[in-house]
């Protein structure tokens, strides 16, 4: 019966299949409805990254858990349920189109998930022979090169006390094997532009500036999960261990609310200073009983201040570029060793655990004295324990975690994410985090970049009135109780959001969007005193994408205000998209027209980018921006491709600042990378 409805759906599916199930998604897409709402200078490559990086590794939907479903922040609670519920029926998927057999998933979830899944052919073959097969292996090789064509003034000759010391390229590599009995490889390297190819093994330095890797062994015995090298984890819901999988608000207005707890994963980012570094393990003690260890030393950049008596640390580094002299001197200047135990219950319903995390630095941390970081942390050590608690019945799915720092404060959300109707979806979350609260590893939902000195109350919703027609938004009020940087007093704002999706047909999709925040910021005065003034920030976006998969247009319309002091200042930009596909050519191109009154105004478009790479530039001044990139298929195993972008500005002489400062008004940017699978 089952291998009749497979050949039924199979034959259904084979006209469509093309556009319906193509393994290659929408990134742009993707990164918008995560954190397209951008609009601030934090780096979003990291968070990503580690999206992207499960396109190179697909999830085994007949072995995925929940938590690496949620992880996608592509389906509702209710349709991972419908997931599990359907491989516990019904045993393994033998095949991608089976996802429409269960109830919950149409077409369109289906399109969007079938790229970071993948049914190994193993499952195939084991169930219509009932023979073992060979365990197959796979991995690909990656390399990378990219390089500003202006001279940056840090490669000038004549500042030779700044000057930078490598290359001005941008040198990447990246390496992975995987193989069906559960063993991941990887290896990153990385060499920013301006840094030296230098060996010196005593100084922590093999050719490239940056260097990652891992061995993972999962889901052998009792042994769930096993990783020795670079890692992340990612626990309850972030407060203590938090890795990189939080993405805070976005166009996606339900999914990204609740943190997966999917535990240890591998490192994959070239962020360098938010990695764990040794071994992490979860081992099951009972069918419902696991004990996740795990224990980490690597050495972090930082500016040490020399003391007859003891060197301290004033300032934690995390650009991670070491291009000169002055920053070679804060490169891997502190030891932090990390270690802690997660004990966690698990059954079908229920996920709870208690964390403990302790950090400890060779030098203690004593940052210069300012106005609003009286509550930073001081000293070398930090201690954290964690309670965490995850309960699912029928549509309801509620979450909590609280945290505590010994002998500093404590950090708290809960949160509940219910569909409704089949229709509807809603979350509500609510958070507190006490000011002198510290988890150097931590990536809790937080209208700030760190869970400190803030509360509060977020609510979002999702509405599918029909398969054309969807709708979202979200409310979310925060105060922060003590002193902020650039905000001298204790304060609060609000932000708000509202998009509209419509897709008429298979080859038009359009959508509205708009946003309002409100904050306040210190306004200098003619005084040593400052006044506090509102701001307020309005930002409307609308786009419209049509035409079949080999021949793709996509127009957008950004617009924003911004209002401070009884001032209000605009910024708007037009994108126009194209995507050709011929054979195993694909083409990409981009032409931006950008006018913005002030930084403040600045606008955020991601572009599409070679594989697994991220470009999500400010449009700030006024300029053209636009970009074309190929993709070539030189072979099945085989694929190049090549990306130039140009920005020239109008009103200004020259580009950035400082040892980025660029003579002239045009940047040229080009990209080169090559794909090896095998």
């Amino acid at each position: 019966m089952r291998i009749g409805l497979l050949t039924v759906l199979l034959f259904l599916a084979i006209p469509a299949a093309a556009q319906q199930y193509t393994r290659e998604p929408d990134l742009e897409r993707i990164a918008d409805a995560l954190y397209g709402n951008r609009d601030d200078d934090l780096d979003y490559s990291a968070p990503y990254e580690n999206l992207a990086s499960l396109l190179a590794s697909p999830l085994d939907i007949n072995q995925a858990t929940a938590e690496e479903l949620q992880q996608l922040r592509i389906l509702s609670d209710t349709q991972i349920h419908g997931i599990i519920s359907y491989r516990v029926a019904n045993g393994n998927l033998l095949s991608i189109y089976e996802l429409q057999a269960i109830p919950g998933l149409d077409a369109t979830v289906c399109t969007q998930l079938a790229p970071f899944i993948t049914v190994p052919e193993s499952t195939i073959l084991t169930s219509t022979t009932g023979k073992p097969i060979h365990k197959n292996s796979e991995g690909y090789i990656l390399l990378r090169y990219e390089q500003t064509v202006e001279q940056q003034a840090g490669f000038a000759a004549n500042e030779p006390e700044s000057k930078f010391l490598g290359a001005r390229s941008r040198r990447y590599l990246r390496a992975r094997v995987q193989n069906n009995n559960g063993i991941r490889i990887g290896l990153t390297a990385e060499n920013d532009p301006g840094e030296a190819m230098t060996w010196k093994p005593g100084n922590a330095r093999y050719g490239f500036d940056y260097l990652s890797g891992y061995v993972q062994l999962s889901r052998q015995g009792r042994i769930n999960n096993l990783i020795i090298g670079d890692y992340q984890a990612q626990f309850g819901q972030g407060l203590v261990c938090g890795g990189l999988l939080g993405m805070g608000k976005g166009s996606e207005a339900v999914a990204t609310v609740r943190q997966p707890g999917v535990g240890f994963t591998p490192w994959s980012s070239t962020y360098e200073a938010g990695n764990r570094r040794g071994m992490a393990t979860t081992v099951s003690i009972t069918r419902n009983i696991a004990l996740s260890a795990f224990a980490s030393r690597t050495l972090r950049d930082a500016t040490v201040q020399q003391d007859s008596l003891e060197d301290t640390i004033t300032a934690l580094q995390t650009t991670g570029l070491h291009r000169n002299t002055r920053e070679l001197a804060t490169r891997k200047q502190t030891t932090e060793q990390n270690y802690g135990a997660v004990l966690h219950y698990k059954t079908t319903n229920l996920d709870a655990g208690i964390l403990l995390d302790h950090l400890r630095l060779s030098n203690a941390i004593q940052p210069r004295p300012t106005v609003y970081n009286q509550f930073a942390f001081r000293g070398n050590e930090i201690t954290n324990t964690s309670l965490y608690i995850n309960y699912s019945v029928n549509n309801v799915a509620l979450f909590a975690e609280t945290a505590h720092t010994i002998k500093h404060g404590w950090a708290g959300v809960a949160g509940v994410v219910i569909s409704l109707t089949p229709q509807l979806d809603m979350a509500v979350l609510y958070r507190r985090f006490a000011a002198n609260f510290h988890a150097p590893h931590g990536s809790a939902f937080a209208e700030a970049s760190t869970s400190q000195n803030e509360t509060g109350t977020y609510w979002g919703w999702k509405y599918t009135a029909s398969k054309k027609l969807n709708t979202g938004g979200y409310v979310d009020l925060f105060r922060s109780p003590w002193l902020r940087y650039r905000v001298y007093a204790p304060s609060g704002g609000y932000e708000w959001m509202l998009r509209i999706n419509y897709q008429p047909s298979k080859t038009v999709t359009g959508w509205l969007q708009a946003r309002e925040e409100q904050k306040t910021r210190n306004t200098s005065t003619t005084t040593t005193l400052y006044t506090i003034t509102p701001t307020r920030k309005r930002q409307y976006k609308a786009g419209l994408e049509y035409g079949p998969d080999v021949l793709k247009l996509r127009s957008q319309v950004l617009f924003c205000t911004f209002r401070t002091e009884g001032h209000t200042a605009l910024g708007s930009a037009i994108l126009q998209d194209i995507r050709v596909r011929i054979g195993r050519l694909k083409c990409t191109a981009r032409y931006a027209l950008f006018d913005t009154d002030t930084y403040d105004t600045r606008l955020y478009a991601y572009e599409n980018d070679v594989w697994l790479a991220y470009t999500l530039p400010a449009y700030s001044g006024k300029g053209v921006r636009k970009y074309i990139m190929l993709e070539y298929a030189l072979s099945r195993r085989l694929t190049a491709w090549v990306r130039y972008a140009r920005t020239r500005y109008t009103d200004r002489d020259e580009i950035s600042t400082g040892l980025d400062r660029i003579a002239g008004n045009v940047r040229n940017d080009i990209k080169f990378e090559l794909r090896a699978s095998f």
